[in-house]
């Protein structure tokens, strides 16, 4: 089947290693990258020109950012993906439970841990990060960050004695807790046991970066996983049959080479050995989609995404802030996208947030 597939994101912020103050993230606590299969690209632009009449919109090329006070057009957009079964697929990431679950996987309970990667293992480290969201002083937060920025022995240790000394301080009043700490006292004695004969081994505790184009190390990039994650749901809409995907991703003019490697990455996941959980995408790719590129004031589907993309991040952002405050129009909308999620097939809204919010 051929399709091309158009991405764009919003609420993108840099690496998270820029947490802004209080884990603020300079106002941007979401992340959303939407992707949606177009195979009539003429169709689509027909669709767009008659809505932008409709609701009066002059400007050449959509921006959801210029889209807020026009909610009808959003949701007469969103009834036209779910209406004519455009195979649509959003991540939206909450920033901090982002950052949660990188201290889970790199010192809760890192690959040497013994925890494996089917169900019950996910569970516990959903179960870790969602009480690292709810109840962790941002001491933890800070001191992991400062060791990513500055990996050390010492910036490590630091980093662990913080989140180890908390977790005793709350063994006593929750469960969760105590389990917690139990693993992280054996992650902390492994990395013990492998610093007395690695002079790096503080970088198995520690999430790996991504080099920029000037060989900046770049943490925790959203839009890295997201991307990845979408790339995978695709192969899974496609039962491994990506022959005639073609992917055009908004430009990205200091995260493309990051993005391209990452897509090899993914691609050969499973082929080193690995394993992973993920129950609505499939990481095992026998064939590869071409990635490009575009300028999105010359694609109507690069658009089109960024529109979703804006949206979702923006109601989600609501949702948690000041849930009394979203339009009608746009809960019509969010709930017609979530309707039309199918993720057995990879379809619809992933949401990468506290369980509490999912």
């Amino acid at each position: 089947m051929a399709i091309n597939y158009y991405l764009d994101e919003s609420g993108h912020s840099g690496d998270l290693i820029k947490s802004g103050r209080a884990l603020d993230f300079d106002g941007q606590p979401f992340f959303s990258l939407a992707c949606v299969g177009v195979d009539d690209e003429v169709r689509l632009e027909s669709e767009i020109a008659r809505l932008k009449a409709k609701h009066q919109i002059e400007a050449s090329e959509l921006k959801s950012s210029s889209l807020t006070k026009k909610p009808g057009f959003v949701r007469d957009i969103v009834e036209f993906v779910c209406g004519e079964k455009l195979p649509f697929f959003i991540e939206l990431v909450d920033k901090k439970y982002f950052l949660c679950m990188h201290i889970v996987n790199s010192h809760i309970a890192p690959p040497c841990a013994g925890l494996g990667h089917d169900y019950a293992d996910a569970v516990v480290r959903v179960r870790f990060a969602d009480y690292l969201y709810d109840h962790a002083p941002i001491t933890v937060f800070e001191k992991f960050i400062a060791a990513c920025a500055a990996p050390s022995d010492l910036t490590l240790r630091e980093s662990f004695q913080t989140l180890l000394s908390w977790s005793e301080y709350e063994r006593d009043q929750n469960i969760e807790a105590e389990f917690m700490l139990k693993n992280l006292m054996e992650s902390f004695d492994d990395y013990e046991t492998m610093s007395r004969d690695t002079e790096d081994a503080h970088l198995k505790f520690l999430p790996l970066p991504d080099d920029s184009k000037h060989n900046k190390p770049i943490w925790m990039l959203p839009n890295l996983s997201s991307f990845c994650n979408i790339y995978a749901r695709i192969n899974l809409f496609h039962l491994g049959d990506i022959s005639g995907v073609r992917i055009y991703h908004d430009e990205q003019k200091h995260l493309d080479e990051i993005i391209r490697n990452g897509k090899q990455s993914a691609e050969v996941l499973l082929k080193d050995g690995r394993q992973v959980y993920t129950p609505h995408s499939n990481f095992h790719f026998t064939q590869t989609a071409p990635l490009f590129f575009a300028n999105s004031n010359r694609s109507c589907g690069i658009q089109l995404a960024d529109v979703l993309a804006g949206f979702v991040m923006r109601h989600c952002k609501e949702i948690v802030t000041d849930r009394n405050a979203i339009n009608p129009l746009l809960l019509s909308a969010y709930r017609m996208l979530i309707d039309h999620s199918i993720p057995s097939k990879g379809i619809g809204v992933n949401l990468v947030v506290p369980t509490k919010f999912a």
